[in-house]
Order: C-alpha cells, then sequence, then structure tokens
C-alpha cells in the first residue's frame, strides 16, 4: 500500500512530462493527421487516480461551452467542416484533457512541483544525450538529416523532437525561465541545467529558438516598465541587449535574417513571387487565412478546421508545395486560434499574454509563466492545440478564466440569495 501511494505522488510529474517531451510521437487516427500518444497515457494516469467531481463538472461545462459555440460559428455563419469527426473529437478530447492537465500541474504544485522538477531535470539530461547519439551515428553513417548548423560543421539533431522549431517550442519554458527568473530557476534546476540548455542551444540553434529568447528578454524588458530608477536602468539594459542581440542575429545567421527580411519585404508591400524563403512564404501563407478567415468569418470557421481557409491564400497557389504545407495550422497558433475561434480566439491570445506580463511583474507563479510562455510563444511556431508545453498553457488560461467566470457568478448570485433571505425574515 505505502508503495502504490508514493508512486502515486509521482503521477502528476509524469503526465506533465509526457506533454512536454514525448508529443512528437503522434499516429494516424481517422481523419487526424496524428495523434499524441500522450493523450492515452493521460487517460490511463487518470483512471489510475481518484476520480475528481470538480474536475469532471469542469470537462461538462467546457464540453458544453465549445460545443454551443461551434453551433454557433454553424448555423450564423456559411461555413462547412472539412471533417465532422474530426471536429466532434477534439471537442471530446479538449474538454477532457484541460481539466485534467491543470489538476496534475495543480497537485504537482501542491507537492510544490519536487517530483516535477526532477522529472524535467532527468528529461533534459537524456535531451542532452540522445542529441550526442544522434550526432554520432550520423558521423557514423546510420542516420541521416537535412538540418546543417549555421556555423558549426555538423547536423542541427532534435533528440526527441522531429525538427529544430519543435525543440524551441518544447524547451521554450525552460529558457524564459532563465532569462526572467534566473536565481528562481537555478534554485529548482541547478546549475547544471543551465549547462545542458546552453549545449542543446549550441547544437541545434534556430529560428524559433532565436525568437524564444528575444521574446524573453523583451518580456523581462516590459516587467522593468517603471518610475524606480533601478528598474529603468534593467529596462535600459535588457532593451540594448534585445536589440543587439536581433542585429548579431540577422548578420551572422542566414536563415533568420532570410525570414525575418522576407516578412518586413512583405509587410512593405513587395510581390510575393520574389520571396524565395520557404518558412517565410508558409508563415505569410498562415498570415493570409487568418487574416481572411476572421474578417469573413468573425466567430471563427471551427475548431481544427482551418484547412478550409487554405484556398483563399494567393501564395497556396504558388506550387503544389506552398498548397500542402501547414494548411491544416497556419504555421502559427495565433493564426491558427483566431482563425478558427475568430476574434474570441484572438482575444484569448491577447488576455494569456496580458496574465503571463501580470504573473512576470509580480515575480509569481514561475511555473504557469513558463507554459503560459510556450503558448504564447507558439505564434511564432506553432503546431496544433495538442503539441506540448502550449497545450499546458492553454489549460492555464482556460482554467483561469473559468474560476474568473465563477467568481463573477458568485458576486452576482449571492447578493440577491441574501435579499431573498432578509426578504423573508422580515416578513
Amino acid at each position: 500500500m505505502a508503495s502504490i501511494i508514493k508512486i502515486k505522488k509521482y503521477l502528476p510529474a509524469i503526465g506533465l512530462c509526457t506533454i512536454i517531451f514525448l508529443w512528437p510521437i503522434q499516429i494516424p487516427v481517422g481523419p487526424a493527421d496524428g495523434v499524441p500518444v500522450y493523450i492515452m497515457i493521460l487517460i490511463v494516469l487518470y483512471l489510475s487516480t481518484k476520480m475528481n467531481t470538480n474536475m469532471l463538472n469542469r470537462s461538462v461545462l467546457l464540453l458544453f461551452m465549445i460545443f454551443c459555440y461551434t453551433f454557433f460559428q454553424l448555423i450564423l455563419q456559411n461555413i462547412n467542416l472539412d471533417s465532422h469527426l474530426l471536429t466532434l473529437a477534439s471537442i471530446f478530447v479538449l474538454s477532457l484533457l484541460i481539466p485534467l492537465i491543470y489538476e496534475l500541474l495543480l497537485n504537482s504544485k501542491n507537492q510544490l512541483h519536487v517530483y516535477f522538477v526532477r522529472f524535467l531535470r532527468f528529461f533534459l539530461s537524456l535531451q542532452l544525450i540522445f542529441m550526442v547519439f544522434q550526432l554520432l551515428c550520423i558521423q557514423i553513417g546510420w542516420l541521416s538529416n537535412r538540418y546543417l548548423h549555421y556555423i558549426l560543421p555538423i547536423y542541427r539533431v532534435s533528440g526527441f523532437f522531429n525538427e529544430p522549431s519543435h525543440l524551441a517550442l518544447s524547451l521554450s519554458p525552460f529558457y524564459y525561465l532563465i532569462i526572467i527568473h534566473y536565481s528562481s530557476f537555478i534554485k529548482m534546476f541547478k546549475k547544471y541545467s543551465v549547462i545542458i540548455l546552453v549545449a542543446i542551444l549550441l547544437i541545434c540553434p534556430s529560428t524559433t529558438l532565436f525568437a524564444v529568447i528575444l521574446a524573453s528578454i523583451g518580456i523581462r524588458a516590459l516587467c522593468h516598465l517603471s518610475l524606480n530608477p533601478k528598474k529603468i536602468f534593467n529596462f535600459i539594459v535588457s532593451t540594448i541587449l534585445g536589440v543587439f542581440l536581433f542585429v548579431s542575429f540577422i548578420k551572422f545567421f542566414p536563415s533568420f535574417s532570410s525570414r525575418v527580411m522576407s516578412i518586413f519585404d512583405y509587410s512593405m508591400g513587395i510581390d510575393i513571387a520574389k520571396i524565395g524563403n520557404i518558412s517565410s512564404l508558409v508563415y505569410l501563407k498562415g498570415y493570409q487565412m487568418a487574416t481572411y478567415g476572421i474578417t469573413r468569418f468573425p466567430l471563427g470557421v471551427g475548431i481544427n478546421n482551418m484547412v478550409m481557409l487554405n484556398d483563399y491564400s494567393s501564395i497556396s497557389h504558388l506550387s503544389a508545395t506552398l498548397y500542402s504545407l501547414n494548411k491544416e495550422n497556419g504555421s502559427s497558433m495565433i493564426f491558427k486560434i483566431s482563425s478558427e475561434f475568430g476574434i474570441l480566439g484572438l482575444l484569448f491570445y491577447i488576455g494569456s499574454l496580458i496574465l503571463l506580463l501580470r504573473y512576470a511583474k509580480n515575480k509569481t507563479n514561475f511555473i504557469e509563466q513558463a507554459f503560459l510562455f510556450a503558448f504564447i510563444i507558439s505564434g511564432v511556431r506553432g503546431p496544433t492545440y495538442f503539441d506540448g508545453p502550449l497545450f499546458i498553457g492553454i489549460s492555464i488560461y482556460v482554467i483561469y478564466l473559468q474560476n474568473k467566470w465563477n467568481a463573477l457568478l458568485y458576486a452576482v448570485i449571492k447578493p440577491k440569495s441574501n435579499k431573498r433571505l432578509v426578504f423573508s425574515i422580515d416578513n
């Protein structure tokens, strides 16, 4: 019995770590291109723990809200779902997993994240070992790789993850904590974790990872906006450092420079056909899809139904390759969520950023900050709602909104109930 109780203490940490590191392991199911296997792991973990009524209530409420919103999207707008089965399955899975993930995080917080941090340190070490092993296999000739390193005469390997941008997205919470809350990170993860993360950055740099670093510095600068002399100094230093790194990346890393300058050229009105960077074109295609979607369908086109907007992008028709690339997600979470949930999705994204800045400025909820940041940075390069730590960030903000709604509802109902009580006593 004691051993079973001890094992249950590890379950929240195991569940959360599988989301962060094992989400690239996916299998095609029905109309879905890939379903992360961690979903089944989470369900097993849930069934092995005590049933939580509060969590089930959240799931039912969330299911009802998303289903009703989807219903209004369909009857008030002229849209067709690409796959009814995929939409329904996504609604059910999101409604189940969001409260479950939050419950895992809450249980971990009740344990002061002791086991969670231990498992994260273990997986970080394993990630670096796996990357070194991949480099050796490439050197021997056992593996092939198409991602050349920017500087070193080696290939960029990504360990658990399918590509460098996936690695950057998944490990973004760690880089965020190092830049924003270095001393707290050292206390939780120890100095050797910093060395591991620096080594990972050197082995597998990417445009997305550079964006993670720059965005973290930007948030740090925003947190120092104050009339306090010390904070003004920190703001200036952070701003100068961010500008210096941005200029350095553009000067020394052609891949980063090509993407940034292509997007800048597009904003200045350059002909799309003159843009040669595929990654930039795919990102701009997502922008076109999202812009068309939110202006024509303000409620959104429906969950996991962004693909219907693919034909409305001029970039999609430049080639067969561009037509098929990222047509389901637009290469960015902000494009995807604003396309599929309309103005409400855009407000959700902005609201989560505001909550992140509030936590960061008050130096509270470090772990929550890290995962909210993962969701925010997925606007630079984001796959789907279910991929990696950004899903944990989504869960945090959804439950935050639910709690705010419950508090508001309670504040409205309670005075009315008290008035009725007073009236009955007087009579």
